[in-house]
């Protein structure tokens, strides 16, 4: 009695044949498929895993397997048949080899066969770790996720927190040495060398004024825009992430400078406006010469001159 041929499926450029009754997919992909790009962070999706793909399954031999791949006229060159390495989906089996031209097989593949069997066969086998294999996979293959997406609190601080050049290392004593008092203008710079105390990083590099003056740390209250509104915020701050600020610095220069003046003219008798008063337009003037010294500017006649 003649065996059933197995079955095959066909689709932008992924060629699949479904050997032992439908259990064992055989994958051959042309290196063109949209599908050869992301098939390792896809696997690595369908399996919850953050490891590398390579380490996700390891190469076996099956004899099944193999005389039903031997029946479909391929030799033991041409395919490397794979499983999972997870004790849950250790059953998980699938062949697979890459195509070029739609001719030659070059390189045996693991990961993308692998793949294959999670999403086509994910029903009949038990979710890894409590998860959900396939919706996991279809986010992936959707949105085309290649990295991991970090929600750390100090994650996007990789330029923000580093050091410049010859500053790597702890804080001086002078750094501890500075006097606060309450209502100084102070300038949040997080030190990443010491982790106590450190804000978050939204507020690295905004100036506050401070509230509170404790031993170890200083409570500084900013503004934080939040939609249409403005808020105000109170955080404590350890001394080694704050600098007095120098943002009211020409203020209280001018400040002192009006005082000298408004004595000084206290002495003479005389009133004086110590107000800024903005630079007005520049005055009005003419300007005289002669008919020679004018030149009027004009373009040149086109002259049709092709010798």
């Amino acid at each position: 009695m003649a065996s059933k041929r197995p079955k095959k499926f066909v689709k932008h450029g992924v060629e699949i044949t479904y050997l032992c009754g439908g259990e064992v997919p055989y994958v051959c992909m042309e290196t063109g498929s949209p599908f050869h790009e992301y098939a390792s962070s896809m696997l690595q999706a369908a399996l919850s895993s953050g490891m590398k793909a390579d380490g996700l399954y390891g190469y076996c031999n099956d004899s099944r397997v193999q005389s039903e791949l031997h029946r479909i006229h391929l030799r033991p060159a041409d395919y490397m048949l794979a499983e999972v390495k997870q004790k849950k989906l250790s059953h998980v089996k699938a062949a697979g080899s890459e195509l070029k031209d739609h001719e030659s097989k070059v390189r045996p593949l693991g990961a993308e066969s692998l793949l294959h069997a999670l999403t086509h066969f994910g029903s009949r086998f038990p979710p890894a770790s409590g998860t959900k294999t396939r919706s996991a996979s279809k986010k992936a293959v959707a949105m085309g996720k290649t990295r991991v997406i970090s929600k750390g609190y100090r994650h996007g601080t990789r330029d923000k927190y580093s050091k410049k050049y010859r500053t790597k290392g702890r804080p001086g004593l002078a750094r501890y040495l500075v006097n606060f008092k309450r209502g100084d203008y102070v300038d949040i710079v997080a030190d990443p060398s010491i982790q106590k105390g450190l804000p978050y990083s939204f507020y690295h590099g905004r100036t506050g004024i401070v509230f509170n003056v404790n031993r170890n740390a200083l409570g500084v209250e900013m503004t934080k825009i939040v939609g249409n509104r403005q808020l105000r915020k109170r955080i404590h701050v350890r001394i080694e992430h704050v600098r007095k600020s120098r943002c009211n610095e020409s203020f209280l220069h001018r400040v002192k400078e009006n005082d000298k003046k408004k004595q000084q003219a206290k002495k003479e008798g005389k009133s004086i406006v110590c107000k800024r008063i903005p630079e007005g337009p520049k005055e009005m003037k003419t300007v005289d010469a002669s008919p020679d010294d004018v030149e009027v500017l004009a373009p040149l006649p086109f002259v049709e001159n092709y010798f």
